[in-house]
């Protein structure tokens, strides 16, 4: 099996990054009808061995084309290009970034907008962290260009995630959904509980549009597991995709599938050690049962192989592109 003009064995080997650059003329022969980049473009990373990203050092990765606009993608495993097959699976710490980059949904929109590429995205990381880059991010990249050359994709993940990821609470507002003890704020039912969660960020995403004076028209969200919740999110300074990409990906199959609130069973587990959440067990478990029918779903579709393959991120990448264009 070859690949533009490369075996799979050869392909394989392709991500040799030297320091903090890598540039190849393989660059140039892979997908050669739609390559998003070619061997003049520098790609940077970071190639971070410490803390959360110690398993996966290409999560920070930059595309300089030497262009005026840039385009920031921010995210988790699906903004990453986990479980593209056969080179990448974040669990089995196999990847490489070149192929990724190559594929990704985020590369196909800097492509299409010809703009520069700033990609960070950490397997399994939570909405927390995804904000926390997304903050340093618009802190480096305002300082050095207009903010108007920026478009800005956004994801958020499912909201369990942030229970384990205590350091960012402080700085998020976070300790009202997830403390333990008794506190002064209000005790919130399942949905609405997930509701407030969802607001607390896209209340932030608002306030960082306006903090570093962003294009309310270059800036997108969306989420890969739930649903959006909040009223009225159609006036927020920002643009969003209402459908959730797993539930895209399901039903550009002809499958039908519905979403929990939240997936992690860390989460489930420690629900009603909750302060501020009133959950039944009776609510957890109809929860729980909607995920693994939501997953049988996800197994289902073509467009999907774990996380969007190829050809789901194509898709996903014109999605965002016609949520941009009107």
């Amino acid at each position: 099996m070859t690949i533009g003009n490369y075996t799979l064995a050869e392909l394989e080997n392709i991500h040799q990054f030297t320091g903090e650059c890598y540039s190849s003329g393989l660059l140039g022969n892979l997908h050669p009808d739609n390559n998003p980049f070619n061997p003049r473009h520098k790609i940077l990373t970071t190639r971070t061995t410490t803390g959360r990203h110690k398993r996966w050092p290409y999560t920070e990765l930059i595309v300089d084309k030497g262009k005026e606009d840039t385009l920031i993608s921010v995210g988790e495993s699906w903004t990453y290009g986990d479980s593209l097959a056969p080179f990448v699976k974040a669990s089995e710490t196999k990847d490489n970034p070149v192929y990724r980059l190559m594929t990704v949904f985020s590369s196909l929109l800097a492509h299409s907008y010809d703009s520069n590429l700033y990609l960070w995205a950490t397997p399994a990381d939570s909405t927390s962290c995804i904000f926390n880059d997304l903050i340093s991010l618009l802190e480096h990249l305002t300082s050095q260009q207009d903010p108007s050359t920026l478009r800005v994709v956004v994801q958020m993940t499912s909201p369990g995630r942030d229970l384990g990821h205590t350091t960012l609470h402080a700085k998020f507002g976070l300790e009202k959904f997830f403390s333990t003890t008794p506190n002064e704020n209000p005790i919130l039912g399942w949905s609405e509980f997930h509701q407030q969660h969802e607001k607390n960020y896209l209340d932030m995403l608002a306030n960082l549009v306006n903090k570093y004076g962003l294009n309310p028209d270059r800036v997108l969200v969306w989420k890969n597991f739930n649903e959006f919740l909040t009223p009225g999110i159609s006036k927020y300074p920002f643009k969003y995709i209402k459908t959730p990409a797993h539930r895209f990906l399901c039903e550009m199959s002809g499958i039908p599938c519905k979403l929990s609130k939240s997936l992690e069973v860390s989460f489930y587990e420690k629900a009603h050690s909750l302060y501020n959440l009133n959950v039944s067990d009776e609510r957890l478990e109809k929860e729980m049962n909607i995920i693994e029918k939501s997953f049988e779903a996800l197994s289902k579709s073509r467009l999907n192989y774990w996380h969007m393959n190829e050809f789901g991120h194509w898709v996903w990448a014109g999605l965002i592109k016609n949520t941009f264009d009107t």
